[in-house]
């Protein structure tokens, strides 16, 4: 709260900061306008004249004015009075600044904010430079060392209230859990193993040696791509004993090239109990992972509803080359007779787009069907370029007779793509709409990941001239300073070096001599090199284009390629008869086709014009897919529940709005395909979710208030590691530590990053997990809060680098003695009775269950207090609502595993309701501010927040939150978000009470959780340096430490 206080009450305030504070002597313009620009209020300074009327002095003792308004300055010392002051008014004797920077004499009794200034105090809990932190200790070890200095692999800030003491936690983006010296075949071997990673390039591996530390290897060990589940990391260290203790330290490669220490370990060889390194001095091994199951079938419905008909029709195109739709399909998915749709050809009446843009199209009689040339997706949300057919004046080729006589066959420009999608780097993308997905990793010194290699495969053909263009992406810590340079390499024959300085994309075009290639597979081979020492900058390889002028002669029934000059042209495909379109033209381009029946070729021949693209081919191939496109139809009135489901999945979905509507509230089930179709041009953008709600916001009378997505989904949306985007793809955000899965932000419809409408997820991979979800959600809302056992289960982990035990200490003071509750603290009873103690409290029915410290994808902790291969042995007595205030624990948007928050909500586990925690990462302040938060809302008995929905948009759009809002963008919901909530008993759980209060000894600044402002720097003219401690709220929370 804002506190305003008297003279001698602020006085007594900055004295008892320490020796040497006093209210704030101000010496120049530039320090009187910063002071004034900062806090923007009137505010006491310390120039007085109590002692002698006239005699203005600062609390040194040094006069700086002598008289009333007509006056004069002291020792030519800076002065700001406002026009007729001091005026020496009755008992004026104070100075104030006003709001504008001008000063007034007035009543040393009125009150008023003020500003205090002294030297910087390490310990005091109020940071002052030149301190990086203080938090209120000067304890070493903690994060900020006795000299008020950032320690070693911790990173501290200050939270948003003003002269809080710093939070310090440790920084390093990896957890590492085991460490040893195996010995494998009489060598040692370094092994180590991480819980969880994020934003982790890579390591680097020192053994302690007689003058300090010795890297074990050149550059830098590249961590897994895409393994945030973390995995074991094995290095061969030829120079190490297997008899002695050996010392060795870890550090990790933050991807934007931060070095930070993880440990140092002394460690005795062991015989190793599983074959490693049997391929290389370097391996690294990902975890596996438990899943719930894998449903690679899950997904849109493929095939059209005949008893709807379509009113447009989705083709499925997954590569370049003609393809064909025939009249009949489109008759059976109109529901309209041949004849009918053959009529809308032949006048030109059939529209077809690419999203929403209109692609040529033939008309080819023959065969009754419509022929477009296709083009494999560019999306990055489906693995099939998405073509729409409807009844609509449309863009139909003109024929045009382009006949020439048969020569000998010419040349033209053919293009050749590698495009090698292995991995996504979600740390370092910029833009979650950008295509994320490379070859490989390449850094100079790197071990193992120095050179890539591939191969292109160009046809039986003489090659004229070629062109090669080398796709690459900055990937890490790139500049000047610290580029990387890539030799080019084609079959053997370097071919160019190029320089990549810079983090984004690249695109290097280098000439080839024709002669080094051949038919068949030509081999591409990327070297990186760099003189940086440290080595710790690369990128990715993305893809290759190779064009190639060429004779026009092909094994295959189709050829598309780009003529080097106007006139005749022939060309040679493995077909029996043959067809050529002007893509670039837009026609239908009649040609000479002479054909040999033994030899099972066409020669096709035509007047062809310069740069244009021709495809010549023999027939038209079907689209990989077609369906009716779903017509989305709004509810007359709006609904205020609306479910999002697959098609298929439609009685479940019912089910849930069937419930909700007998509880009173609208509701509407709504198919993903029909927004899918509606919103994303038929591509499965999760966008089109968000474009629906801000539709149905501006138009509906009953507006959406809450969203279930009733569907696990991935972010393999183009199946590129065959699973498959699941029933609803996420939208992904782009945050500090990467790419991460956001359902919240799909119900943010002003789009200020904060969520308008509840969006929950029951993550169902098939339609009996959504039915097992509903008889979930049926049984709960049945239940009352009197049938818990236990208000609150709350659990903090190791405090490693953060006191999690004290966050859950505050959190247990503000439960009034009616509700009762169990806490359990990792840090006090060690990680194995924590465990059993859980299993015990599970069984007390617990209505909320919270954690809060570190974590990763599988687990509460980096030593498992809970771990996703426990819940389904741990079944509660009642399903709990939790809470995770952690890390990736609900980053349900991995294929191929399941997040701990996953196999929690999992009905056939029995074990949690509903989840709310982060898909990414968050930072311990906000963590422990944001458990505070939630609790305040979940138990208060004020009606605000009925259901869990509700609470959760409170949350973002909380007016004055004491955590950062932009991190909720990440906290998933994997619940229903319209879940009721429990009625109390009287006296619900409210936030740590504001202290009225001022104690005069000043501890409020340096006890931990208080705030008063910010430290600046002025320069002085005095001896000593003096520091400014801006007291502009007074923000008291009181924090009281009780045990369990």
């Amino acid at each position: 709260c804002e506190k305003s206080l008297s003279v001698s009450a602020a006085e007594t305030i900055c004295e008892g900061l320490g020796s040497g504070w006093t209210l704030a002597r101000i010496n120049d313009a530039t320090e009187n306008g910063y002071i004034d620009g900062f806090i923007g209020n009137h505010l006491w300074i310390g120039g007085h004249d109590e002692a002698v009327e006239g005699v203005w002095r600062w609390r040194d003792g040094v006069q700086f004015w002598q008289g009333d308004e007509t006056g004069t300055p002291v020792g030519g010392l800076y002065t700001n009075w406002k026009s007729g002051e001091p005026n020496a008014g009755a008992d004026e004797d104070c100075l104030r600044q006003e709001n504008g920077g001008l000063w007034q004499d007035r009543k040393c009794t009125d009150n008023e904010k003020f500003i205090c200034e002294g030297p910087p105090l390490c310990g005091n809990g109020a940071v002052a430079m030149p301190e990086e932190c203080d938090d209120g200790n000067t304890a070493d070890g903690d994060g900020c060392s006795s000299s008020c200095t950032v320690e070693s692999s911790y990173e501290c800030f200050l939270p948003d209230d003003l002269g809080t003491p710093s939070v310090c936690q440790i920084s390093a983006d990896v957890v590492v859990g085991r460490v040893e010296l195996l010995e494998v075949r009489g060598r040692p071997v370094l092994q180590w193993e991480t819980i969880s990673q994020s934003g982790t390039l890579g390591f680097v591996v020192s053994r302690q040696v007689q003058h300090g530390w010795k890297p074990l290897h050149e550059g830098i060990l590249l961590a897994l791509p895409g393994a945030p589940q973390g995995g074991v990391y094995s290095l061969q260290d030829t120079g190490a004993s297997i008899r002695r203790p050996v010392s060795y330290r870890l550090e990790e490669i933050e991807i934007d090239g931060a070095r930070k220490p993880i440990g140092e370990w002394q460690l005795v060889a062991r015989p190793a109990s599983a074959p490693v390194l049997w391929e290389s001095d370097y391996e690294a091994v990902p975890h596996a992972l438990v899943a719930r199951r894998v449903d690679a079938s899950t997904g849109l419905a493929r095939k059209s509803n005949a008893l709807v008909p379509a009113t447009r029709a989705v083709l499925d195109v997954a590569q370049d080359g003609a393809v064909e739709v025939s009249v009949t399909t489109l008759a059976e998915l109109f529901a309209k007779s041949p004849g009918e749709v053959r009529g809308w050809a032949i006048a030109g009446d059939v529209r077809i787009t690419d999203q929403a843009y209109q692609v040529p199209w033939w008309f080819d009689e023959a065969r009754d069907s419509l022929v477009v040339v296709g083009r494999s997706s560019t999306s990055i949300y489906s693995a099939a370029r998405k073509y729409v057919v409807r009844n609509a004046t449309g863009r139909r080729m003109a024929v045009e007779p382009r006949e020439t006589p048969t020569t000998s066959v010419g040349t033209g420009t053919t293009r050749h793509v590698v495009d090698s999608n292995a991995f996504p780097a979600l740390v370092v993308s910029p833009d979650p709409e950008s295509d994320y997905w490379f070859a490989a990793s390449l850094s100079a010194r790197a071990s193992g990941f120095g050179q890539y290699e591939t191969d292109i495969s160009l046809p039986d053909a003489a090659v004229e001239a070629a062109v090669l263009r080398v796709h690459l992406y900055g990937g890490w810590n790139l500049s000047d300073e610290t580029a990387q340079r890539v030799v080019i390499h084609v079959n053997g024959v370097p071919v160019d070096t190029v320089e990549v300085a810079a983090i984004g994309p690249h695109v290097f075009e280098m000439a080839v001599d024709p002669t080094v290639l051949h038919a068949g597979n030509n081999q591409l081979l990327l070297v990186a090199e760099s003189e940086v020492p440290a080595a710790v900058s690369g990128l990715y390889v993305d893809r290759f284009e190779l064009e190639v002028d060429r004779v026009l002669t092909t094994a295959q029934s189709e050829l598309e390629f780009t003529a080097l000059e106007t006139g005749p042209l022939t060309v040679e495909v493995a077909a029996l008869s043959a067809h050529v379109l002007d893509i670039t033209g837009h026609k239908k381009v009649e040609a000479t086709v002479v054909t040999d029946t033994e030899l099972g070729i066409a020669l096709v021949s035509f007047e062809a014009e310069l740069d244009h693209t021709y495809l010549v081919f023999e027939a038209p191939k079907a689209p990989a897919a077609i369906r009716g496109a779903v017509d989305f139809t709004a509810p007359p009135t709006g609904a205020s529940y609306v479910v999002i489901t697959p098609a298929a999945w439609t009685d479940a979905a019912e089910r849930f709005a069937a419930l909700h509507a007998a509880e009173g509230l609208s509701t509407a089930v709504v198919s993903i395909e029909s927004l899918y179709d509606a919103y994303g041009n038929s591509v499965a953008r999760p966008h089109a979710i968000h474009d629906f709600l801000v539709d149905a916001d501006a138009q509906w009378a009953d507006k959406p208030r809450f969203v279930l997505l009733l569907g696990d989904g991935t972010l393999d949306y183009r199946n590129l590691m065959g699973i498959g985007p699941g029933a609803i793809a996420p939208r992904m955000v782009q945050t500090k530590g990467g790419l991460y899965a956001s359902d919240a932000l799909l119900g943010d419809l002003d789009d200020d990053g904060l969520a308008d409408v509840a969006v929950g997820r029951i993550p169902a991979q098939t339609r009996d997990d959504a039915m097992a979800a509903f008889e979930a959600v049926r049984s709960y809302q049945e239940l009352e809060f009197d049938d818990f056992g236990l208000a609150a289960l709350m659990i903090s982990g190791m405090n490693r680098g953060a006191n999690f035990a004290g966050a859950i200490d505050d959190l247990q003071e503000m439960f009034p003695p009616a509700l009762e509750t169990r806490s359990i603290r990792v840090d006090t009873v060690g990680v194995e009775q924590a465990r059993a103690d859980l299993a015990i409290d599970l069984q007390r029915a617990p209505f909320w269950m919270h954690y809060t410290g570190h974590g990763g994808l599988d687990r509460f902790d980096d030593q498992g207090v809970l771990k996703s291969e426990d819940i389904s042995t741990l079944r509660p007595l009642l399903p709990p609502i939790v809470t995770g205030m952690t890390c990736a624990t609900s980053r349900f948007e991995l294929p191929g595993t399941d997040a701990l928050a996953e196999h929690m909500v999992d009905p056939a586990n029995a074990f949690a309701i509903a989840s709310w925690g982060p898909s990414g990462l968050t930072m311990s302040h906000d963590a422990a501010m944001l458990g505070e938060a939630f609790a305040t809302k979940l138990f208060s008995d004020d009606g605000a927040t009925p259901r869990l929905g509700d609470l959760i948009v409170a949350l973002h759009q909380e007016p004055a939150p004491a955590y950062d809002p932009n991190a909720l963008a990440v906290y998933v919901l994997l619940g229903d978000p319209a879940l009721r909530l429990k009625s109390l008993p009287e006296g619900g759980v409210v936030a740590p009470p504001v202290d009225p209060g001022l104690p005069p000894d000043g501890s409020a600044f340096i006890s931990p959780g208080s705030a008063a402002g910010c430290a600046v720097r002025f320069s002085r003219d005095q001896p000593s340096s003096l520091w400014l401690l801006l007291a502009v709220s007074w923000l008291v929370h009181r924090r009281r430490s009780r045990s369990a």
